[in-house]
């Protein structure tokens, strides 16, 4: 089992739903992202599901905490 990672399926539209019903009741706040492991993962490479739901909560404009152990990483446009 080691070295197996699985992505939740439809996290994009589970999280919008959420947070769209968030802003609705007006409970936007802070979310915090940390981890056991880093968060940045190799297969985020790949799947760059952190920068979308990065994208989703600032669009939302919900305030974000990343912590990790990984040194900062440089914007790849």
């Amino acid at each position: 089992m080691a070295g197996m990672l699985s992505v939740k399926e439809h996290a994009l539209l589970i999280l919008h739903r959420q947070l769209a019903a968030r802003v609705a009741k007006r409970q936007q706040g802070i979310v915090a992202q940390s981890s056991a492991t880093n968060p940045y993962l190799p297969a985020e490479e790949k799947e760059m599901l952190i920068r979308q739901i990065l994208g989703l909560l600032l669009e939302y404009q919900f305030r974000i905490l990343i912590i990790t152990k990984s040194p900062p990483r440089s914007r790849k446009s």
